[in-house]
């Protein structure tokens, strides 16, 4: 567990593990951010690099992250779901069930704060020891939002996500 107001230091691997042609928001290797930046990042925008960054703050390194996971999907008696990275990003040894998500879904509500930022709908990333960011993120989940044909009233959050592979 990680204090949202803890400061991330991008390391080499956060960073540079990733695709380029993935969902990314540019962090760079020696960017300063906090743990809140880096969650909302990667809740309403998908970013790859800032999920990499949480796994370092949370157990030291993207592997014991990754370990992590999986324990607390065994924790929860989950048969469907096995995580292979922090990001979701394609690999032949993650996958999760939709039913498994929606576990995954109501063991974190109850995480304290988890529900604030599963219900965010934008947040202004602020600037950072490498640049001097202007960066609103919106929520592009359309079930979220009144304006859409697609909204759902009572709806108290949602993550998108998107592969080649597992597509929506």
């Amino acid at each position: 567990e990680a204090d949202p107001e803890q400061s991330v230091t991008m390391n080499h691997e956060s960073v540079y593990s990733i695709p380029a042609n993935t969902t990314h928001i540019a962090l760079e290797e020696g960017e300063t951010v906090t743990v809140r930046d880096l969650l909302h990042a990667t809740m309403l925008l998908s970013a790859n690099d800032a999920a990499n960054g949480l796994a370092p703050a949370v157990s030291g390194d993207l592997d014991s992250f990754v370990a992590m996971l999986n324990a607390q999907v065994q924790e929860l008696g989950l048969q469907n779901t096995h995580f292979a990275n922090p990001h979701g990003l394609d690999n032949s040894e993650h996958y999760v069930s939709a039913r498994d998500m929606a576990s995954i879904t109501r063991w974190a509500l109850d995480i304290d704060g988890f529900r604030e930022l599963f219900g965010t709908l934008e947040y202004d990333f602020p600037e950072t020891n490498k640049k001097n960011r202007d960066y609103e993120f919106i929520n592009q989940d359309a079930i979220l939002h009144d304006v859409n044909t697609v909204y759902y009233e009572g709806v108290e959050g949602g993550k998108l996500g998107y592969t080649d592979n597992a597509r929506h």
